[in-house]
This record gives C-alpha cells, sequence and structure tokens, in this order.
C-alpha cells in the first residue's frame, strides 16, 4: 500500500478515560526549575496538569510494538516508511491523539513527600 495514494474516505473517534493508578509525574518546563523546584509538573493555561496526546500516542506505540521489528501496520497508523529503504519519516501518522486533561470537576493534587531518598 503506498500511504502517499491513500485518501481520507471516513473518520472513527474514540474516547475514553484514563486512570492513573499509581502515582503520575508529568515534566514541566526546565526553566521551573530556577523557582526552586525538585519536580515541575506540566500544566495548561489554566493551571490543571495534562499530559500531552504526543506522550499517549508514543507509549501506545511503543506497547503495540512489543520488542522486535516494528509491523508495517503500526508504520501506517503511527507514520513512518513502509518501504524501510530510507533514513527519514516517509508520511506523518494517521492517528490523531489529543491531550489527556482531567474531567471537569475531577479534583487534581499535586503532593509534596518531603523526607523520602533513596537508600
Amino acid at each position: 500500500m503506498d500511504p502517499t495514494q491513500v485518501q481520507i474516505v471516513e473518520r472513527y473517534c474514540a474516547q475514553g478515560s484514563w486512570i492513573a493508578e499509581t502515582a503520575l509525574h508529568i515534566g514541566g518546563e526546565a526553566g521551573d526549575f530556577d523557582q526552586g523546584a525538585d519536580m515541575v509538573l506540566l500544566r495548561d493555561a489554566d493551571g490543571r496538569p495534562y499530559i500531552p496526546g504526543a506522550s499517549l500516542a508514543g507509549a501506545c506505540r511503543s506497547h503495540l510494538r512489543g520488542s522486535g521489528k516494528e509491523p508495517d501496520a503500526l508504520l501506517v497508523l503511527f507514520g513512518g516508511d513502509v518501504d524501510r529503504q530510507k533514513d527519514k519519516l516517509e508520511y506523518a501518522s494517521a492517528l490523531t491523539v489529543f491531550d489527556a486533561r482531567p474531567e471537569d470537576g475531577e479534583p487534581v493534587g499535586a503532593f509534596v513527600r518531603d523526607g523520602l531518598r533513596i537508600d
């Protein structure tokens, strides 16, 4: 299949919720460390933490690929060179992944755990 000849004839949308079952850290801007923070959180314009869509897509791609060579179907979905003869990205992803944001009304908290150390 030549991905440059593909035309969009349908669009599917999937929606769901992500649940963090353990502690989650999404890194922020490097300049924020100048403010005296050890670990900063990536936040949107309203100050609420979020997970970038590119991070979600990368994690999904890695999980689906497993170990070994990436199947052509994943290259078509996530973007890449199906021919594998070139060292550059041949075309962009057919998948659009939006940022994951907390649901309205969901409490979002950042916790400070002072006194933790590695022995």
